[in-house]
């Protein structure tokens, strides 16, 4: 006796699964089996039913895809048992005509799905799903830009009169939406337009991981992801020092704030790293920094600058601060230190509602992340090995690395003119 049914097979991807088919008909042969590309989670497949369930995840594809798995078991059983009456013996080659014949005779499913009820869906849904990088829930900053990204492609609906499916985003409309992008809604940060073609990158990729129909082109190297070099500022080593020796007795807050950018450039942790120092074993701190996509959240021993143990034995660790408060703060502290170069910058326009580019007061541009960047600017300038540095700011490559310090051109040509001069010296 014949018989028919569907199973799910392992993909190199995780807990994403395709669904096959099997049909059994001889004992002279092996069971035909085919994949379908279909592809769907073990948690959305009925196995009972061998379907897939319909809900919210699933709920813009599950019904035509199992009106096509009913559609093909249909017709392979029919196709099956009219060989049957005319055909002495039915074979493998007489199952695959069965197959091919069905297939071009379907029209692709899911050609035009709409993309928005699928990215609002994706969005609202996305608390089910982890990050498939580090295996953690979707962090909040990544939900943010999900969100501003949906409204403006919903904008540019409206203002296109369009509903956009799968289909349509090739690089026509890569094109239209940059120039939406970059006409009327100003954006001028480069880095800002291409965060919103990685998010859509991301929503499509989902999509075909699910069996929608998307358009290659989505995919392609011709729907890049544009960026432009960060316009971040760092501290050097002078004006770490001059912060270092300002007195701040009569004014608390000042030295507290400033106290924490000292002890910041020269550990080179995140400021969401500050409050969990406290491991401090022969002047050496010892602490297991947040993982994030780019550094690799490895326990660090990192040596105290004689700046750093000087504060801690004269005020002990520092009070502390929100991130909100400090970046407040820290700009009226480099002020009154004079840390005030006219230097190349973005800040943010309240008015416009958007990061401005020009040049400003260097203390405006001055964050909690500048600590960071400085620590390991400073020690490459100072030509410490740059493996090392990255073993404490935890790079996970050096192209990672060089694209996150703050050096200039001239400054590379200096660092390689000391080099010739102590390798050529002559005595």
């Amino acid at each position: 006796m014949a018989t028919f049914s569907y199973f799910l097979r392992e993909t190199t991807r995780q807990n994403i699964y395709t669904v096959n088919f099997s049909f059994s008909w001889s004992s002279k042969y092996k069971e035909y089996r085919k994949s379908l590309g279909i592809k769907v989670s073990e948690k959305n497949w009925y196995h009972k039913k061998q379907r897939i369930k319909v809900n919210k995840e699933t709920y813009l594809t599950a019904e035509k895809q199992n009106q096509f798995l009913n559609d093909l078991q249909q017709c392979f059983l029919s196709k099956y048992n009219e060989l049957l009456v005319t055909s002495v013996e039915v074979t493998k080659n007489d199952l695959e005509k069965i197959y091919l014949g069905f297939r071009s005779s379907k029209i692709e499913v899911n050609k035009n799905t709409y993309f928005l009820p699928f990215v609002r869906n994706y969005i609202d849904t996305i608390d089910q799903r982890k990050n498939p990088r580090t295996g953690k829930p979707v962090g909040l900053r990544s939900k943010q830009d999900y969100e501003r990204t949906y409204k403006s492609l919903l904008d540019f609906e409206k203002k296109n009169n369009v509903k956009l499916t799968f289909s349509d985003l090739d690089l026509d409309f890569h094109y239209d939406f940059t120039k939406h992008l970059n006409t009327i809604d100003k954006l001028e940060n480069k880095n800002t337009v291409g965060a919103f073609f990685k998010n859509i990158r991301t929503f499509v990729k989902h999509a075909e991981t699910i069996g929608v129909k998307i358009n290659k082109q989505t995919l392609s190297r011709g729907f890049y992801v544009s960026s432009e070099e960060s316009l971040s500022v760092y501290l050097s080593e002078d004006e770490i020092t001059k912060l270092f020796e300002y007195d701040f007795s009569k004014k608390p807050r000042y030295s507290n704030v400033r106290d924490w950018c000292v002890i910041g450039c020269w550990i080179g942790l995140r400021v969401s790293d500050w409050s969990r120092i406290g491991n401090i074993d022969d002047d050496m701190i010892i602490i297991k920094p947040k993982k994030t996509l780019s550094t690799t959240g490895v326990e660090v021993v990192i040596p105290l600058h004689w700046q750093v143990i000087e504060i801690i034995e004269k005020r002990g660790i520092p009070k502390p601060v929100s991130d909100v408060e400090y970046n407040r703060v820290i700009k009226e502290v480099c002020e009154k230190v004079g840390i005030n170069t006219l230097t190349k910058g973005s800040l943010l326009c309240k008015k416009k509602k958007r990061k401005v580019v020009g040049v400003y007061p260097k203390h405006d541009l001055i964050s909690s992340h500048t600590c960071r960047r400085s620590f390991a600017t400073n020690l490459y300038k100072s030509d410490f090995p740059s493996y090392s540095i990255m073993q404490i700011t935890g790079h996970k490559t050096e192209k990672a690395f060089l694209n996150y310090i703050k050096v200039t051109p001239k400054e590379h040509a200096l660092k390689l003119k000391k080099h010739w001069d102590n390798y050529y010296r002559r005595g």
